[in-house]
């Protein structure tokens, strides 16, 4: 998967909302608050993407477009990026799901529409290869209601061209725009290498990228004292290979023979050959799990089924002296 094309990245946040459909309407409201944070964040989204090689944006003049011109600049980006490029979406609204059990990004009208069902956005992904694979972030209401739809299943192999890291579950809400914040917290820190991806991997690995969301979502909302929120993923089989997508360079990635074997090495494999280091902070494994390590004395680093690991208690005679979260 070296070859990737174009990247591209749009973020939408909507911020005013209309007046909304009627209130007998399907028992939606009849006006949505305004979300005055949307903005900020999706131009925080589109500027750290910047720093992964993306050609990235945040839509402009969001406030003024009803909800069936919202998907339009989707469709623009995926078509600058091409099939052989890869695309994200970060979309910052309101969500609603219909009677029907669909999930809709709310336009700037206070709308939903046939062009902002959210299930619809992945499957034209899915089904349609001249589309780029594609990643949706999405900061809405019910926003995991997209990583469970009942066609999902079938590409749990890692094969689907449509990925999803959700902020809430979906019976839930997603509030303050904090899945929006986590996710700029989180890519900052790989960027800036205080999360460290093994450097024989050429990507940081999609779930690794979740997880260190999901984490940084439930930190801000304990910081915070608010209602909690369980960011959602894609499924995947857990009997396959992890799918190597191409979203997040790894800015520590090293070419080498030596970093190209061990990628393709079982991670149950992998920790009676590698090379004995000493680290001082929390790891991630090349599966893209958080690894735990054994004393310095011992085999390096043993990849950890449950993923757990953190550099918060290290084992005697290890010293956690930097943010930095390492892998080897």
């Amino acid at each position: 998967m070296h070859g990737v094309g174009d990247r591209r990245a749009l973020s939408i946040g909507v911020s005013r909302f209309g007046p909304g459909a009627e209130p007998e309407e399907e028992g939606l409201p009849a006006a949505f608050d305004a979300l005055p944070f949307a903005p900020d964040r999706a131009r925080a989204v589109a500027e750290i993407m910047g720093r992964f090689g993306y050609d990235s944006a945040a839509l402009d003049k969001v406030d003024e477009l009803a909800a069936a011109s919202l998907s339009g600049g989707i469709w623009n980006a995926a078509r600058a990026a091409g099939r052989d490029g890869v695309l994200v979406v970060h979309v910052i609204s309101h969500g609603i799901v219909t009677r029907s059990g669909a999930l809709f990004a709310v336009g700037a009208d206070g709308c939903h529409h046939p062009l902002t069902d959210v299930g619809r956005w992945l499957q034209d992904v899915a089904d349609f290869e001249h589309h780029p694979r594609t990643l949706f972030l999405l900061d809405l209401c019910h926003a995991g209601t997209a990583a469970r739809l009942p066609w999902q299943p079938a590409l749990a192999d890692g094969t689907g061209r449509a990925w999803v890291i959700a902020a809430c579950g979906p019976s839930e809400g997603a509030f303050n725009g904090r899945f929006s914040e986590a996710v700029v917290n989180v890519l900052r820190a790989f960027a800036d290498r205080e999360i460290a991806i093994d450097p024989a991997r050429r990507h940081i690995p999609l779930a690794t990228v979740a997880r260190e969301i999901r984490r940084e979502v439930k930190r801000l909302a304990e910081a915070d004292g608010a209602l909690p929120q369980e960011v959602t993923g894609s499924l995947v089989d857990i009997s396959v290979d992890p799918p190597s997508l191409p979203f997040f360079p790894n800015p520590g990635f090293l070419e080498s023979p030596r970093t190209r074997v061990r990628p393709q090495v079982d991670v149950g494999v992998a920790p009676s050959w590698t090379t004995s280091t000493r680290p001082s902070t929390r790891a991630i494994s090349w599966s893209g799990r958080p690894a735990t390590a054994r004393s310095p004395a011992g085999p390096a680093l043993a990849a950890s089924a449950a993923g757990g690991g953190s550099c918060r208690s290290s084992p005697p005679g290890w010293t956690a002296t930097t943010r930095c979260r390492c892998a080897w």
